[in-house]
């Protein structure tokens, strides 16, 4: 880091922009992930309309459960403090004739 310094205060001649203290950050929050449950359906249709500020993207995930088209065990949920915060959710799809898995909508 000194060096680091050295090298900024040679080109700029002052040291002001050289930070000699540790800056750290704080803890980040503790979150767990699990999959989804049948009570968590309204707080991800909420969060999914939330994070793209329309329905269309909550009423997709909502689609993509209903139609079977959602992989039973892949869709997943962050929870803090009791909280559905986060979603995703992989579904099955087409390209082409080729079948395939795709990320729906994720949501934070």
């Amino acid at each position: 880091m000194n060096e680091v310094c050295e090298a900024l205060e040679s080109r700029r001649g002052s040291h002001a922009d050289c930070y000699r203290e540790t800056v750290t950050n704080p803890p980040a929050p503790q979150f767990t992930v699990r999959p989804e449950a049948s009570g968590d359906i309204d707080a991800i249709h909420a969060l999914t309309a939330a994070a793209f500020g329309q329905v269309d993207e909550a009423e997709l995930v909502d689609a993509l459960r209903a139609s079977g088209s959602g992989i039973e065990g892949l869709s997943f949920v962050g929870v803090l403090d009791g909280e559905v915060i986060a979603h995703a959710m992989l579904s099955r799809c087409f390209v082409g004739e080729a079948p395939g898995v795709c990320l729906a909508p994720c949501s934070v």
